[in-house]
């Protein structure tokens, strides 16, 4: 990254502050429809009911801290959106991936980590069901569709490795569908929003 040198949360503060730019040029004129009973998510040309909220990327520095996850993972985001998750993860991991199916917000996603450079950051134009899961230590999810949702997840978690940590922060009533007791221990569970639950997966 250009800005070499400086902390992990100085980093995320300086590509935070890109990224609330872009949200309000690409999202704030009006281009994509916010879901009914979230004003805070919008529905995005991305498959299946597609839709984007900005993560807290602050809260995930934080959070991998306490986990303590291995600097050398490799890191996934599915739906990765403006960015910035990745942007956080690149500054601990050994590298991120984060596969965005909307080409607005992928675009504007590139423009960001050409401008700072981020060398260990790749985004791909795509749906990340077709990508495969396993060669990822740390997968984060971030409820990217709607339709269809737990069916699919449920599937694709299959995939994960074994001792893959899952960050997923998705409506409550998905978890137990998606995260079965007997191939995931759910090792973090935030007391201030039951919804954001981290997974190891384990030996099946």
């Amino acid at each position: 990254m250009r800005t070499s040198g400086v902390s992990p949360l100085k980093s995320v503060q300086i590509t935070q502050a890109r990224i609330r730019l872009a949200e309000e040029r690409v999202i704030g004129r009006g281009d994509f429809v916010p879901l009914l009973v979230d004003k805070s998510l919008v529905y995005t040309s991305a498959p299946r009911q597609g839709i984007y909220s900005s993560s807290d990327p602050v809260f995930f520095l934080r959070l991998v801290r306490r986990l303590r996850v291995p600097s050398e993972s490799r890191f996934l985001d599915t739906g990765s959106g403006l960015g910035g998750i990745c942007f956080a993860a690149a500054t601990v991991f050994r590298s991120a991936v984060g596969i965005e199916a909307d080409r607005r917000l992928f675009n504007e996603a590139e423009l960001i980590r050409s401008a700072y450079e981020f060398g260990n950051v790749k985004f791909v134009l795509g749906d990340f069901l077709s990508h495969p899961f396993q060669e990822y230590d740390v997968i984060h999810i971030f409820h990217p569709f709607l339709e269809g949702f737990e069916r699919l997840m449920a599937e694709k978690m299959k995939e994960t490795k074994r001792g893959a940590v899952i960050i997923a922060n998705i409506f409550l009533k998905h978890h137990a569908g998606i995260f079965p007791r007997e191939s995931f221990y759910p090792f973090y569970i935030d007391r201030a929003n039951q919804e954001h639950r981290v997974y190891l997966r384990l030996p099946t």
